[in-house]
This record gives C-alpha cells, structure tokens and sequence, in this order.
C-alpha cells in the first residue's frame, strides 16, 4: 500500500510561519476558475461588479442606469479604444455627447482646410430647431486625437427631398488681328475652345 501524497514539500524544517502560509496559499487552488471567467465577462457578470469592469476598461459614456447598454459598451471596450481617433468613432462620440446627428468633414474633403483641419458639422433636416454648435465644438475638442486640429463646428442642413435643378452656363470667344505681310500667303485662321462644367454633390 503507497503512502499517501504529501500535503506539501515544505522541508522538515520548515517554521510554523511557514507551514501555516503554505495552508493559506493552498486554499488558492481550490478557487473555482469559472467563476472568475463569469465576472470579467461584462455580457455574464454580476450587476454589482459590472461598474468595477467598466472602470477599469475605460468606459466612455458609461450611465450607471441603463444595465443592457453598460454591458455592450464594456464589452466592446477593446475595440472601441482601438478605433478612437478615427473620424467614424469621433462622429458616435459626439453624437452620443451631444445627441445630434454628426459629420466630420477632413482637410482633404473642404479647399478652406489645411492639414491636420477638420471641421465637426451637426446634420438638420430643413425646418428643425437650431443645433448647440457651442456642445458640438466642445465635445469635439474633447474627444479629438491630440495631433488633429478642430478648425470649426458649423451647421449642415439635409438637402430637402425632391427635384435638385443644377446649371452652369459659359462664354468663350477668340479674337484674332493679321497683320499684313508679303510672306504672308492665306490667310489661314483657326481657334480651339473646350468648356467642361463640373458639378459635385456630396450626400449626407
């Protein structure tokens, strides 16, 4: 018949300060893993340690009220921070800052802009109450990468719905003065013109 295992592999002369540290420490592995997987889990975890989760993440907009939205945005903490800064994640930010409808315009996108410009624009339907451009501004500067620029906030208004009638027109004449000469056999005359109108529109 074996001996039964040891209870640990203290040496013989281990002091009591050492043995009764190695029966406190052992109560370690009876520790049930699943639980710990449960409550960092923002989706499974306990209501009540939830907050703890989110605080430690980095939350933005974290209510404290609204249970099945503080889940979802603890959940998907990580990705949220690795998409910060991007003008798609700036445009949620301030919008749930703000609650407006939020566009961000790049220095590529407007001739006014300079690198690294942007301008935050707040989106109303034609006949809607004005806007707090002065919320918008400041929610943008807040969320902002640090390298970009806030050149403005300005208000965009939506196209109405309908008929949209655009038009260019153009004048181009060419005048020609020969003056004569004896090496001069003809005349022969000519002129070339080529207009081209360009029109762009941008939906929103």
């Amino acid at each position: 018949m074996s001996a039964p295992p040891p209870k640990d592999l203290l040496p013989p002369n281990s002091t009591p300060f050492e043995r009764t540290l190695s029966k406190t420490s052992a109560r370690l592995l009876d520790t049930d893993t699943d639980i710990i997987r449960r409550e960092r889990d923002p989706l499974r975890c306990d209501k009540a340690f939830l907050p703890f989760l989110g605080m430690e993440r980095s939350v933005h907009h974290y209510t404290g009220t609204d249970e099945a939205s503080d889940r979802a945005r603890t959940a998907s903490s990580f990705a949220d921070h690795a998409s910060y800064g991007t003008p798609a994640a700036l445009e949620d930010e301030i919008a749930l800052d703000t609650g407006q409808d939020i566009s961000i315009v790049e220095y590529f996108e407007d001739s006014e802009l300079e690198f690294p410009d942007f301008i935050a624009e707040s989106v109303v339907d034609p006949g809607e109450a004005p806007p707090d451009l002065g919320a918008v501004y400041s929610s943008a500067s807040h969320r902002k990468n640090v390298r970009d620029n806030l050149a403005k906030a300005r208000l965009h208004v939506r196209t109405p719905p309908g008929s949209l009638h655009a038009g260019a027109a153009g004048f181009f004449s060419a005048r020609m003065t020969i003056l004569s000469a004896p090496a001069l056999k003809g005349p022969f005359l000519g002129g070339v013109a080529r207009f081209m109108p360009q029109q762009r529109i941008v939906s929103r």
